[in-house]
C-alpha cells in the first residue's frame, strides 16, 4: 500500500538547547582567577612538560579535550563521526577548521542563528566544560567557579542596555515570547 499521506513543513519557533561556543584562549581566566591560583589551576592550551600540546590546567594535561597547536578546531556538525572515532580509540574527526567568528563572538553567533532561523538558543561554555573534572581539590571547584561567574556577570552587564538590570531584560524576552506563542498574533 502506497502512503499518500505528506508531510506539512514546520512552521513553530525552533530553540536550540544545546550550542556551544569555542573559547577563543583562556587569557580572560587571568583577570578573574586569583594570581595565587594561576600555577595550578589556569587553564590555557600548551605544550606541556611531556611536550605533547592541548589545553591543560596548570601542568595537567585534559585528555579529553581536542587541541592543536595550528588553532584548529573539529568541524561542527560532525558528532556522530567523532563519537565513533572516540569508540574506534581514535583521537578525533578528519578535517578540522580554522574557527570562524560564528564560533566564538556573541554577535556572529547570533546573526548565523538568524541564518539558520533559529529563535532561540540556550549557549553553553565549549571547550572549558572539559577541564571541570581536573579541578580535584573543592576549593579549586569554588574559586574556578567564582571566577567563571565574574567573568559571566560582566559580560552580561555589557550586553543589558544602561540603567537596565538582568530582571528588566529577563521580563522584556519573557514577554516577547510569550507575543511569539500567541496564536492569534500568528
Amino acid at each position: 500500500m502506497q502512503n499518500t499521506a505528506t508531510n506539512a513543513a514546520y512552521q513553530g519557533l525552533i530553540f536550540d538547547g544545546d550550542t556551544h561556543i569555542w573559547e577563543r584562549d583562556y587569557g580572560f581566566m587571568k583577570e578573574y582567577l586569583p594570581r595565587q591560583y594561576h600555577g595550578e589551576w589556569l587553564p590555557a592550551r600548551k605544550a606541556g612538560p611531556d611536550g605533547r600540546f592541548g589545553l591543560h590546567v596548570g601542568e595537567r594535561m585534559v585528555e579529553n579535550a581536542e587541541s592543536n597547536a595550528q588553532g584548529l578546531v573539529p568541524p561542527p556538525g560532525r558528532l556522530k563521526e567523532w563519537l565513533k572515532a572516540m569508540k574506534e580509540g581514535k583521537s578525533n574527526v578528519e578535517g578540522w577548521i580554522q574557527p570562524t567568528p560564528d564560533m566564538m563572538e556573541r554577535d556572529a553567533r547570533i546573526k548565523k542563528l538568524d541564518e539558520f532561523g533559529v529563535d532561540g538558543s540556550i549557549l553553553f561554555v565549549g571547550e572549558f566544560v572539559s577541564t571541570f573534572g581536573y579541578y580535584t581539590n573543592p576549593q579549586a571547584g569554588q574559586v574556578i567557579q567564582q571566577a567563571a561567574t565574574a567573568l559571566a556577570a560582566k559580560a552580561a552587564s555589557k550586553a543589558l542596555g544602561p540603567g537596565q538590570s538582568q530582571a528588566d531584560q529577563s521580563a522584556a524576552e519573557l514577554a516577547e515570547l510569550k507575543r511569539a506563542l500567541d496564536p492569534a498574533k500568528k
